[in-house]
């Protein structure tokens, strides 16, 4: 089960990475307009969202929104890859190092339900797959081409 989970994850990373190849630190100040958020902020709301579903697998407690390190700033290109590199790094490397009675345990998210380390794990890939969806509008609307894998499996 562990290795189907790492295939769905190392997936959504390349493809957030696919958009990342086709985005520069100019484009990262796009917004939609409206009270959409810009690029870079679509982007480091995914990077905070990888640190909450990390720190849930340490404490066994889902709290989403604690881990926010999005700042007024934009950030650079390469700022990005960093965080991106290093969260996934950190995400894989707490799936690989699970047994089969990890899986099992609980991990309490908000209103005290429970879900296994197997279904954290599952509800992580959905929202990274809602994230990429998000990222289908903004390239859309920017008029960029959207990576290939993004294009057949999301858009």
């Amino acid at each position: 089960m562990a290795e189907q989970i790492e295939t769905y994850i190392t997936a959504m990373h390349m493809m957030r990475d696919g958009a990342l190849d086709r985005v520069n630190d100019a484009d990262l100040n796009f917004s939609p307009g409206g009270s959409n958020i810009t690029l870079w902020q679509l982007f480091m709301a995914f990077a905070d969202t990888q640190v909450d579903y990390i720190q849930s697998l340490h404490t066994l407690k889902f709290d989403p929104g604690t881990s926010s390190q999005t700042s007024e700033k934009p950030i650079s290109m390469s700022m990005l890859r960093e965080r991106f590199k290093e969260t996934d790094s950190q995400i894989l490397t707490i799936l690989r190092s699970l047994t089969e009675d990890d899986f099992q345990q609980q991990v309490e998210r908000p209103n005290q339900v429970m879900r296994s380390v197997r279904e954290q794990f599952q509800i992580y890939v959905e929202a990274a797959m809602i994230f990429l969806g998000k990222l289908v509008i903004y390239f859309n609307t920017m008029e960029k081409e959207l990576p290939p894998s993004v294009a057949f499996y999301i858009a």
